[in-house]
This record gives structure tokens, C-alpha cells and sequence, in this order.
């Protein structure tokens, strides 16, 4: 089995509010911040799984998306020019994202991981 690390930064615009901020800054538990981690990791399941509707889904019309090697404008064009490509060359693969750390601020959020 082959495992694809894609690392990826990707800028996340949320509805947060000022009790999920002042919440991340108090240590308590953000709902905010684990929905942009959960959307993260469910991108990851439906990309292994192959559903890639349900990951177009997930991601509006803007951003941008870091590779190790260029910049990418847009979900369509890292699918279609990047993405499907590295896919079609395993047969058996696991892909998955780890270390997954949201930082939301206000009605932006970005991911390391």
C-alpha cells in the first residue's frame, strides 16, 4: 500500500463568532475550529474513496492551494491539473491528513497540515 502526503494550505472562510474566539483563546473546546478540522479530514476520506463530488462540495469558488512545487488557483485546478493525475497512478491507496490545526480568526480560518 502506497500513502500520498499531500500538505497542503489551504485558507477557509468560516461564519466564527466572537464567543469561539474568545473560547480558542480560554483553552476551551472551539466548535468553529473542529468544523474546519472535520471538513479537512472528511476532504481526505472522499478523496481515497475516490468521490470526488463530494469534495467539490466542500470548497467554494476562491483560494488558492499550495503544492510543494507551485500555487494553484482554485479546487477545479488543483483537481483537474494536479490531483486526478497523482491519483490515477495507485491502485491501492491511502490517503489521509494528519496533524490537522485550524486557526480561526473572525470569518477566516487556515490549515497546517
Amino acid at each position: 500500500m502506497r500513502i500520498i502526503r499531500l500538505a497542503l494550505l489551504i485558507a477557509a472562510v468560516t461564519a466564527a463568532s466572537a464567543e469561539s474566539t474568545s473560547a480558542q483563546r480560554s483553552g476551551q473546546p472551539d466548535p468553529e475550529r473542529a468544523a474546519v478540522q472535520q471538513l479537512i479530514v472528511r476532504m481526505a476520506e472522499n478523496i481515497q474513496a475516490g468521490n470526488m463530488e463530494a469534495v467539490d462540495s466542500l470548497f467554494g469558488q476562491g483560494g488558492h492551494i499550495l503544492t510543494d512545487t507551485t500555487t494553484m488557483h482554485g479546487w477545479a485546478e488543483y483537481r483537474d491539473g494536479q490531483l486526478k493525475a497523482e491519483l490515477a497512478r495507485y491502485s491501492d491507496l491511502k490517503f489521509e491528513h494528519t496533524a490537522v490545526e485550524p486557526v480561526v480568526r473572525g470569518n477566516v480560518a487556515w490549515v497546517a497540515f
